[in-house]
């Protein structure tokens, strides 16, 4: 009977151990989430902002690109990676899975966007999504 009640308190704290895991990532996933809304959310309305990070956004504009766009997608990615923290999923291993990201990706002006988007990306982050670009389409950035 003591071994059992050993046993049984020994999986209740390994439990428990896991379950404040889960919920300590789940937990700086949406702070990160959170983050990311407030201040890359603001770059569409700040556009002089984009050369803080080494985006010129005249030359965005000038291959048809908005800012909104650039906006857009880092939101869309950061998005993404705070998923994919959130459940220990690599970014290059949910793209190649996930036919929304897959025909996001597709998108001609999409790449293009790409192109801007990735200096505000983290660089792990944006690695992946190189990688992905590179393997499916050849294109290096």
């Amino acid at each position: 009977m003591q071994v059992l009640s050993l046993v049984i308190s020994a999986c209740a704290f390994v439990f428990s151990v896991v379950a404040f895991v889960f919920v300590r990532r789940q937990q700086t996933a949406t702070l990160d989430l959170q983050r990311d809304l407030s201040f890359e959310g603001k770059l569409a309305d700040w556009p002089d902002a984009f050369i803080i990070h080494g985006i010129n956004i005249e030359a965005a504009k000038a291959e048809g690109i908005t800012a909104k766009q650039i906006a857009y997608l880092i939101l869309s990615i950061n998005a993404l990676a705070v998923y994919c923290r959130a459940n220990s999923i690599g970014i290059y291993e949910q793209i190649i899975v996930s036919d929304y990201r897959q025909r996001m990706f597709a998108q001609p002006h999409t790449q293009l966007v790409w192109r801007y988007a990735r200096f505000c990306i983290p660089m792990d982050i944006a690695k992946s999504i190189d990688r992905y670009l590179y393997v499916k389409y050849g294109l290096q950035y």
